[in-house]
């Protein structure tokens, strides 16, 4: 099967709204009829944040069976924003801050977690961790093998992807080194978090990033790395000592029906924290904005 290579794409940002609408219209033409009798709330945004939230969606709904819950297919932190100021969807979900442009809909943005960014490899191979060192001379391409010989087959986000900006912010060698990787042909490019878990996950010696919280609560079978000797987990982020942070948030519109507010309470409830931080997401240091 022929490598999906990395081609330079103006209209991204479009393509990734209109697919996003495509989401939201085919999720939304397929409530079960029980469903329908019920209050429905609509969720939709970040891939990372999905896994996660589908269980906070069926302990809620377990607990208040008045509601439906639907949490949709992956619209990326950009797609599930524009659902919710156009009134789509009733929570988005971000993994990065509001944009200038943004915060003059008057939404209100809740961030209601962090999980550790991690680097992550094929279950097949026999590795720990990688250090700065070694990233910056695989996203460079000096180094091309493992190992065991194997040819390291690098899993890449889009280039406007926050994955890139988390990475570059690792060092000014790592900033060259994503560029380098990026301007690259051939290269494997997941759009979505899901297609790159999906991608590490199959092809033999890849490697790529996701977070923490994905690897759990979507059950995935590659192996998260240790960064330069520390291991991602919940207590290594909430004592300072891993460094690489995924914040997650709530996007909300300025007027928050009843079941919407009863939902966000419950994800900040301690039933809500104990689901989350059981899959991978450190709750302290919330906070809204608008």
């Amino acid at each position: 099967m022929p490598d999906k290579s990395h081609r330079t794409t103006p209209n991204i940002h479009t393509l990734r709204c209109a697919a996003a609408a495509v989401a939201i219209l085919f999720a939304c033409s397929f409530f079960p009829a029980q469903a329908l009798a019920k209050e429905i709330i609509k969720i939709g945004g970040t891939g990372c944040a999905l896994g996660a939230m589908k269980l906070i969606a069926d302990a809620f709904e377990q607990a208040y069976p008045q509601y439906a819950v639907r949490v949709l297919p992956s619209l990326d932190s950009s797609g599930g924003i524009m659902a919710v100021t156009e009134g789509a969807i009733d929570i988005g979900l971000s993994s990065r801050p509001l944009k200038d442009e943004e915060r003059t809909k008057g939404i209100i943005i809740h961030e209601y977690g962090r999980t550790p960014f991690i680097f992550a490899a094929n279950g097949r191979l026999n590795m720990r961790g990688l250090s700065t060192a070694e990233l910056v001379e695989i996203y460079s391409g000096r180094r091309q093998s493992w190992g065991d010989g194997r040819r390291i087959r690098l899993v890449l986000r889009p280039r406007a992807d926050s994955d890139n900006v988390i990475l570059r912010k690792i060092s000014a060698d790592m900033d060259r080194a994503v560029e380098e990787a990026l301007s690259r042909k051939g290269m494997l490019v997941g759009l979505t978090s899901q297609d790159s878990n999906i991608l590490i996950e199959r092809t033999p010696g890849a490697m790529g990033t996701t977070t923490l919280t994905e690897w759990i609560a979507e059950k995935r079978s590659f192996q998260p790395l240790s960064f330069n000797g520390i291991k991602p987990t919940v207590a290594t982020l909430a004592e300072g000592r891993y460094p690489l942070v995924r914040p997650l948030y709530l996007i909300l519109p300025p007027r928050q029906s009843g079941p919407v507010k009863h939902f966000v309470k419950f994800v900040s409830s301690r039933q809500g924290q104990r689901i989350l931080e059981e899959n991978g997401i450190w709750v302290s240091g919330k906070r809204t904005a608008h």
